[in-house]
């Protein structure tokens, strides 16, 4: 019997998910291997099966730092199968530049490591061109000039294509003179086809080795754990989200298979591209300032500095109810004894203010775009700590513990795990790992 588990953002992507991942995949080597003997089997399955090439990761396993945007992060563990699932959205020439540098590194990307779902649909040139134009001219804005709004409002007019179909040259060139070369009245609209197809072909027969349906990978004997590992966070997904500020996939949703659910949040709040949803848990701006840089608060993908907020137990609650999370894992808890140097005490919003009333639960009317702009945040105060850890980094000091506790208890749930740095499984608090049989039902 398998362990399958999954692991979702609760809040706006960015907290850590590549440094969980790093922590959780030694210990499931190790788990493994005594099983494996000389077999060349991959007792472990990566799941990634949402987001694109705008969603960035980083990684640190055996000393060394990786940053994959669209790969998932299992291929850094040998014994480990990776699929690229039905809801990904592919960019084929970054996706073989992204291959082509992790095996210069020596890690091995070949069709025993890696499998790509047929079903996945294709983000071509255009649609980045598209999603870019304009973009530094806009102000704050959500997109992220990768062409992922373009590349699924294609795929839901049923005009996008699939994997499957781009890697046949002819049929793709088909199926462009039909859904963008489709002006009847332009006699150069066929050869145009075949140019944008052709484009493609060192992509085309690079990739085609990959091609791997996500229910066979699923129904395969031999694996003792499942992960799936989404992109981008709960507060993003098209349906649960705070629309119309979200991506173009479901964040909050995992594959039928898994069987237990790890939210991965920050002890603080951060946002990027904030302009179409509320924050309401936003930090001082001169405090955000400050932090910004001294957190190394930007996009791992755009750069972007991201807003920064106190830690949002209203959205956290309603996070977990949304996506089912049963356990916590916390991050960045390093970072939050930088406050003791500033002279700033942590706070926790426990509810919102909204014209005069108290929230502190999710309401029907949060999913109008226009309320949570109103909404003011009533917060818990704490004392600061100067450190997060005693001496052994691996004991959390008296301050920073009061400060989970409450979050503990107005969440519902236990943190199993905390991070306190960005180097992998050096740098996580352990307090049940995530592959316990006993968090399973």
């Amino acid at each position: 019997m398998s362990l399958n588990s999954a692991y979702i953002d609760g809040f706006f992507g960015d907290n850590g998910k590549g440094n969980v991942l790093s922590a959780i995949l030694p210990q499931a080597v190790r788990l493994a291997s005594p099983t494996l003997g000389e077999r060349e089997e991959k007792p472990i399955l990566v799941y990634s099966g949402l987001g694109g090439n705008n969603a960035a990761n980083s990684y640190f396993i055996e000393g060394q730092k990786y940053v994959l945007r669209q790969l998932p992060g299992g291929l850094l563990v040998p014994q480990t199968f990776s699929q690229m699932g039905e809801e990904k959205y592919l960019r084929p020439r970054e996706l073989k530049t992204e291959i082509e540098g992790l095996q210069a590194r020596g890690i091995a990307v070949s069709p025993e490591t890696l499998g790509i779902a047929p079903n996945a649909h294709i983000t071509l040139d255009h649609y980045i061109q598209e999603d870019q134009k304009n973009l530094h001219t806009r102000g704050e804005h959500c997109s992220t000039g990768n062409g992922i709004l373009q590349t699924a409002r294609e795929k839901y007019a049923r005009k996008g294509l699939r994997f499957i179909e781009f890697l046949d040259n002819k049929l793709m060139a088909e199926i462009l003179q039909e859904t963008i070369f489709n002006d009847s009245f332009d006699p150069f609209r066929v050869q145009k086809a075949k140019e944008m197809a052709e484009s493609y072909a060192a992509e085309r027969e690079f990739l085609s080795p990959f091609v791997k349906q996500d229910h066979l990978v699923f129904k395969e004997q031999g694996y003792q754990y499942k992960l799936a590992v989404n992109a981008h966070g709960a507060g993003l997904d098209i349906n649960s989200g705070l629309y119309p500020g979200v991506t173009s996939s479901h964040p909050a949703k995992v594959p039928r298979w898994v069987d237990t659910i790890f939210g991965i949040f920050k002890l603080y709040v951060s946002s990027v591209g904030g302009r179409d949803r509320a924050f309401v848990s936003r930090m001082p701006e001169e405090l955000e300032q400050k932090l910004v840089d001294l957190w190394g608060e930007r996009g791992t993908g755009t750069g972007r500095a991201r807003k920064l907020g106190w830690f949002d137990a209203v959205m956290a609650r309603y996070s977990i109810d949304a996506a089912g999370i049963g356990y916590l894992i916390g991050t960045c808890g390093d970072r939050m004894s930088d406050l003791h140097q500033l002279n700033v005490k942590p706070e926790i919003v426990v509810a919102y203010e909204i014209d005069g009333k108290k929230y502190g639960q999710w309401q029907e009317s949060f999913h109008r775009r226009d309320i949570l702009r109103k909404a003011k945040p009533i917060t818990k105060r704490f004392e600061s700590w100067k450190s997060f850890t005693e001496a052994d980094g691996k004991t959390i000091t008296e301050n920073a513990q009061k400060y989970l506790n409450a979050l503990e208890s107005e969440l519902s749930r236990p943190f199993i795990m905390l991070m306190n740095g960005s180097r992998g499984e050096q740098d996580a608090i352990i307090k049940t790992h995530p592959l316990e049989r006993g968090l399973y039902y």
